[in-house]
C-alpha cells in the first residue's frame, strides 16, 4: 500500500511538473510574439517619421519657388501648409513613441528628438517672417543652415532609436530562448529521475538456508529454467547510465549557439547512452533532411536523404506520428531508438540513435534519448541543408534503409 501511494504521488508530481513546464513554454512563446509585434510597430513608426523628415526638408526648400511670383507671404501657400502638417504629424508620433519606449537611452533620444523638432518649428517661423518681409537671402540662409542642421539632428535621433529598439528586442529574444532551454532541461531532468524511480526493479530472492544447503542439483536447475523448445540464456543487462553525465550534456546543449557546438555535444550524448551514431533530422515540406550527425562518415551523410514523408522506415514513421519508434537489434545488426523533435509548431524532425543490440529495450536508455530530443527541439530550427538523392542500402531483415533507420 505504501509503495502504491508513493508511486501515485510520484506520478502526480511528474504530471504537475510537466503541466508547469508546458505553461512556461507557452508563456515564453507568447512573450516572444509580443516582443516581435512591439519591435515591428516601433520600427514602422520610426521609418514613417524618417520619410516625413525627408519630405519636410524638400518642402521647406520649395518656399522660394512661389517667392519669385510674389506670393511667398501667403499663409495659405501649399508649401507652408504641408510643412505645418508634417511638423504636427512628427510631434504626434513623438508623443506615441513615449508610450512605447521605456529604456533610459531611448528616452534620452526622445528628448533630443523633441528639442530638435521645437528648434525646427522656431526656425521655420523665422523663415516665414523673412519671406513675408521680402528678405529672401536671410530666409534662404536659415533654411540651408539652421533648418538643415536641425533636421539632421532629428534624423540622427530617429536612427539611434531604431538601433536601440533592435538591440533591446535581441536582448529580450535571447533571454526568452535561455528561459525556454532552462525550462526544458529542468522538466526533462525531473521526468528522467521520476521515470527511473518508477521503473520496476527485480526482487532478489533471499533464502534463510545456509549457502551450503542452497546449492541446486543440476536436474533441479534445469527444471527451473523456462521451457521454450530451447535453452534460453539471459542477455547481460546494459550498464547503468551516469545521471551526472546526462545532466552535463543537457546543460551543454542549452548553451549551444551553433551547429558546430551541437555536433560536439552530440558526441557526448552518444557516449552517454552507448550509441555508435546519432543523426538529427529536420523536416521541410514533405521531406526529412539529415542536418547534424555523429559517428558517421560525412560523405555517407551527404548521400543520405532527403527522405519522403511517406517513406516506409522508422525515421519517417516517427516524424509522421510524433511517436518514439524502436528498431530491435539482431545478430550482426545494431538496434535503434528514433525519437520525434516536438516544438510548439508540432513535430519538426527526428533524433535517431543507433545503439548496440539490447540497449534499445532498456527503459533508462530510451528515457535519456527522449530527454536529449526534448532538449534539442528547443534549440534547433528547421534549416535543411541541400542533400543529394538518398543511396538506398537494402536491409536483409526489413527491406528498408538500414542507415537511415
Amino acid at each position: 500500500m505504501t509503495s502504491r501511494r508513493v508511486r501515485t504521488f510520484l506520478v502526480g508530481f511528474l504530471l504537475i511538473v510537466g503541466a508547469a513546464g508546458a505553461y512556461l513554454c507557452f508563456d515564453t512563446y507568447r512573450r516572444h510574439a509580443q516582443v516581435f509585434a512591439h519591435e515591428r510597430a516601433v520600427l514602422a513608426r520610426l521609418d514613417a517619421m524618417l520619410a516625413s523628415v525627408n519630405e519636410l526638408a524638400v518642402t521647406q526648400r520649395g518656399y522660394f519657388e512661389p517667392a519669385r511670383g510674389g506670393t511667398s507671404s501667403n499663409a495659405s501657400s501649399p508649401q507652408f501648409q504641408r510643412v505645418r502638417q508634417l511638423t504636427e504629424d512628427l510631434k504626434e508620433n513623438l508623443t506615441s513613441l513615449r508610450t512605447q519606449v521605456a529604456d533610459p537611452d531611448g528616452l534620452e533620444q526622445l528628448s533630443a528628438l523633441a528639442a530638435a523638432l521645437d528648434d525646427f518649428s522656431t526656425t521655420d517661423t523665422r523663415v516665414r517672417t523673412n519671406l513675408a518681409n521680402d528678405t529672401y537671402f536671410s530666409a534662404a540662409d536659415l533654411v540651408f543652415s539652421a533648418s538643415a542642421m536641425e533636421l539632421r539632428s532629428v534624423t540622427g535621433a530617429l536612427i539611434a532609436l531604431k538601433e536601440l529598439t533592435t538591440t533591446a528586442a535581441v536582448a529580450q529574444y535571447n533571454g526568452l530562448q535561455q528561459r525556454a532551454a532552462l525550462t526544458a532541461a529542468t522538466v526533462g531532468l525531473v521526468w528522467l529521475v521520476g521515470l527511473l524511480l518508477l521503473a520496476p526493479r527485480p526482487r532478489a530472492e533471499q533464502s534463510q538456508a545456509p549457502p551450503a544447503e542452497t546449492e541446486t542439483a543440476p536436474s533441479e536447475a534445469a527444471a527451473n529454467l523456462p521451457v521454450s523448445g530451447a535453452l534460453d540464456v539471459p542477455e547481460p543487462a546494459p550498464p547503468a547510465l551516469d545521471l551526472e553525465a546526462v545532466a552535463r550534456v543537457c546543460a551543454t546543449m542549452a548553451k549551444a549557439t551553433s551547429a558546430a557546438e551541437l555536433r560536439e555535444v552530440m558526441a557526448d550524448a552518444a557516449d552517454t547512452v552507448g550509441a555508435s551514431g546519432m543523426i538529427v533530422w529536420l523536416g521541410a515540406g514533405e521531406e526529412l533532411f539529415p542536418v547534424l550527425g555523429h559517428g558517421y562518415d560525412p560523405r555517407m551523410l551527404a548521400r543520405i536523404g532527403p527522405l519522403s514523408r511517406q517513406a516506409s522506415n522508422a525515421t519517417t514513421l516517427a516524424w509522421r506520428t510524433a511517436d518514439t519508434q524502436i528498431v530491435p537489434g539482431a545478430e550482426g545488426r545494431a538496434g535503434a531508438i528514433v525519437v520525434p523533435l516536438i516544438s510548439p509548431q508540432g513535430c519538426i524532425g527526428v533524433l535517431s540513435a543507433e545503439v548496440s543490440t539490447g540497449r534499445e529495450g532498456d527503459a533508462a536508455t530510451r528515457v535519456v534519448t527522449v530527454l536529449f530530443a526534448a532538449q534539442l527541439s528547443t534549440i534547433v530550427a528547421a534549416w535543411p541543408e541541400p542533400s543529394a538523392a538518398p543511396t538506398e542500402i537494402p536491409d536483409s531483415h526489413t527491406g528498408t534503409i538500414a542507415v537511415t533507420l
